[in-house]
């Protein structure tokens, strides 16, 4: 059976849920080499669930704050019951699936009852764009960032330092020369840093990924004592459980930044990948419910963030058809043949 995108997203979450429930119960050394294995899997594996742990915590605040009780939706229960989970996730004996499954739905549901109930007003400058925009802020320090789509950023002058939250989205950021520390808040920890540095910052739920270009960042989780000192051309994802960090080259800086330039570059990545990073951008979709098209890889430089114009480039290269539907979706299917691997521009 193929799965579309939101449903292979909406499977990844209930593993990575079901995995912190099962982490949080006296795990066996069994059960940490099968996640450890679960998680490598992909980068995909490690933000699910990164985004379920820090759910899993703020379960945790709920209570403290005796939050109204979370009942989950029976006719989801049901349905999560009926899937078929993948081998790494087949419960043990001892732990019933129904019990795992009961708490791993309240935890996807604080996902969106979590900020509603622990939300407070900010007093403070905010800016944020919608879907598809873009926009650039110069602070009254002349620190500049940039908005990528869908993001929001709050501003908050601080005695000691300069001090900006991301709370959502992604953020370009070219820190101006001063006497205070410029410091970023993300609900993955604290990045302090060095004066002129410039860095590209994306959030991925409860984790973030930190890019550097220039100058020093300090990456500092919640329950960490020492920060990570990150480099230019280093890049780190930050989450609950750890600082994961690689060197990159200039080319792969260049690709993760071209939306800068209101384009998409791309190196092999796969159609589904790439209609992802692309659907940031639209309210119209781009969808693929085909595997063995979701699994063929493109590369190239797009210049377009338009779903209209890039599902006609990907037909274009690969044999497909568009299929535009009555609410503004555009579903690829296959039309004469579809080739093994293409690289388009």
């Amino acid at each position: 059976m193929n799965l579309s995108i939101k449903q292979q997203r909406e499977q990844l979450k209930t593993a990575a849920a079901l995995w912190v429930v099962r982490l949080s119960q006296a795990p066996s050394d069994e059960d940490r080499a099968r996640f450890e294995a679960w998680r490598a899997t992909s980068i995909d594996h490690e933000i699910a669930y990164e985004q379920a742990l820090a759910s899993w915590e703020r379960l945790d605040r709920l209570a403290s704050l005796r939050a109204p009780k979370i009942v989950p939706d029976a006719d989801l229960l049901v349905a999560m019951d009926r899937q078929p989970l993948p081998p790494t996730l087949e419960p043990a004996p001892k732990r019933p699936m129904q019990r795992w499954l009961a708490i791993a739905a309240c935890l996807l549901l604080t996902v969106a009852l979590g900020g509603l109930l622990l939300g407070s007003p900010l007093i403070a400058p905010a800016y944020a764009t919608g879907i598809g925009e873009r926009r650039l802020i110069v602070l009254d320090d002349g620190t500049r960032v940039e908005l990528n789509t869908d993001s929001k950023i709050v501003v908050r002058y601080v005695r000691d330092h300069r001090e900006v939250e991301l709370v959502r989205g992604e953020a370009m950021l070219h820190v101006a020369g001063g006497r205070q520390p410029f410091v970023l808040q993300t609900q993955a920890g604290q990045l302090r840093m060095s004066r002129s540095a410039k860095l590209d910052v994306r959030m991925y739920g409860g984790a973030a990924k930190v890019t550097v270009q220039q100058g020093a960042v300090e990456s500092l989780r919640p329950a960490q004592s020492e920060p990570e000192i990150l480099t230019p051309g280093s890049e780190a994802l930050v989450g609950m459980t750890g600082t994961r960090v690689r060197m990159i080259e200039d080319g792969d800086l260049t690709r993760q930044l071209a939306w800068r330039d209101g384009a998409i570059s791309l190196d092999g990545q796969t159609i589904y990948e790439a209609i992802a990073e692309i659907n940031r951008y639209n309210s119209a979709q781009i969808i693929v419910n085909d595997q063995t098209i979701g699994g063929l890889r493109v590369g190239g430089y797009f210049k377009t963030l338009s779903a209209d114009e890039f599902a006609t480039a990907l037909s274009q290269a690969f044999g497909l058809k568009v299929l535009r539907q009555p609410d503004g979706d555009f579903v690829l299917v296959a039309g004469r043949s579809a080739p093994a691997n293409k690289s388009s521009s």
